[in-house]
């Protein structure tokens, strides 16, 4: 009887031994910390998990407690005293720091099988290597949350697309209105004062531009999609343009009463640039289109102007209605609106910054937005290098947005 259960014995420790894993029995006193007990038994497994020998784990049960990853260690101790005070099966999974300094995934599966008379615990337990389908997990997560990703971003185009057709149709059909009207009204009427003629005609004037500024603004987006914007480079005064564009626009607010004030500091007026002088003008002239637009009556706008190390550094700051956070990283990009609603207040088709941000770069240079807050202002800078070396004779290509 002794010898069969000899051979028992022996057969049990052999099974073990080849477990994959490391099987082993730990002792854990009554009010001890984790790691302060001792392990009677640990195959030699523990090897291949740890890459430290069992005879070590015996001799030192604090050390392998060392091993486990310092963000896993709290809640490690936690489980192995909670599932101590219920007496239920332990399941846990940390990671660990090999001596190599390799990070592996644990899990660890025992149960108390007995309580001595002094409260200490007996655990039986196995540790298996998990990192293999940790790191399966963890990719087929990345995959997953990549898929949500580009699906979220998918129905946001769509979404944008179909907020932005809905703009189009507002915004085309808007100018027409009084167009058709005063046309209507002309033609009805055989005598028309001299006065009234020349409001119609200016209605129909104003009506026309603002198509015809619709409709460019489409045929921009479109050949910036398809890389086919041609710049005519030349040499001129960055800060004569700026200059320029600032007095065109106080004349226009002039002539609507507009009460905005615009105030233009200039640190350097012999700013000489190479670029297309209509297409720099089309930038300075939208960003300030668009500070008017979302400043209200009373607000101010100031335009600085210096030159840096090679560079024009233009800022265009506004007391307006602000930028919120969430919409910053987005506000350059095409069919992209803080709110549809504030497009058909203040008309546009919000085209103009995703140009001038293409404008911008194919000038090599960049173009950023900051702002507070809602209703804090906003900022735009600009900056431009003073000399750029491009092709002429070839339209400058820029990839789709």
């Amino acid at each position: 009887m002794f010898m069969d259960s000899l051979d028992t014995l022996s057969k049990v420790k052999q099974i073990t031994e080849n477990f994959p894993g490391a099987v082993y029995r730990y002792y854990q006193p009554l009010n001890a910390d984790v790691g302060q007990g001792r392990i009677d038994y640990i195959t030699k497994g523990l090897f291949e998990l740890y890459g430290i020998c069992s005879e070590r784990a015996v001799e030192d049960v604090s050390y392998i407690h060392s091993l486990i990853h310092p963000d896993d260690l709290l809640k490690f101790n936690l489980s192995v005293n909670l599932q101590a005070f219920l007496d239920e099966r332990w399941i846990h999974e940390w990671r660990i720091i090999t001596p190599s300094g390799e990070v592996k995934w644990m899990r660890g599966n025992a149960v108390v099988c007995e309580i001595q008379l002094d409260g200490t615990r007996v655990w039986d337990g196995v540790l298996t290597d998990i990192t293999s389908s940790k790191l399966l997990e963890e990719h087929r997560e990345r995959l997953l949350e990549l898929e949500r990703k580009a699906r979220n971003d998918a129905e946001r185009a769509s979404q944008l697309k179909d907020e932005f057709l809905s703009v189009i149709s507002h915004e085309l059909k808007t100018p027409l209105t009084p167009v058709l009207g005063w046309i209507k009204l002309l033609r009805k009427k055989q005598d028309v004062d001299p006065q009234t003629l020349e409001r119609g005609l200016m209605t129909i004037e104003t009506g026309v531009e603002k198509q015809m500024a619709l409709i460019e603004d489409l045929l921009d987006a479109s050949r910036i999609v398809c890389g086919k914007i041609n710049l005519q480079l030349s040499q001129f005064n960055f800060s004569s343009l700026v200059t320029a564009a600032v007095e065109l626009v106080r004349e226009g607010l002039a002539k609507t009463n507009n009460p905005l004030s615009i105030y233009l500091t200039i640190f350097d007026s012999d700013l000489t640039c190479t670029g297309d002088f209509s297409r720099l003008n089309q930038v300075v002239s939208q960003l300030l289109s668009n500070a008017i637009k979302f400043t209200p009556d009373g607000g101010q706008i100031n335009v600085y102007l210096t030159g840096e190390e090679g560079f024009a550094l233009l800022d265009v700051v506004d007391t307006g209605k602000g930028i919120s956070p969430d919409f910053l990283p987005d506000i350059f990009k095409v069919f992209s609106q803080e709110d549809s609603t504030d497009t058909r207040s203040v008309g546009g088709l919000g085209l103009g910054l995703a140009i001038v941000r293409h404008l911008v770069e194919l000038h090599k240079g960049t173009i950023t937005a900051s702002s507070p807050g809602k209703g804090k202002g906003a900022a735009f800078r600009v900056k431009l290098p003073l000399s750029v070396s491009m092709p002429t004779d070839k339209p400058s290509h820029l990839s789709a947005s």
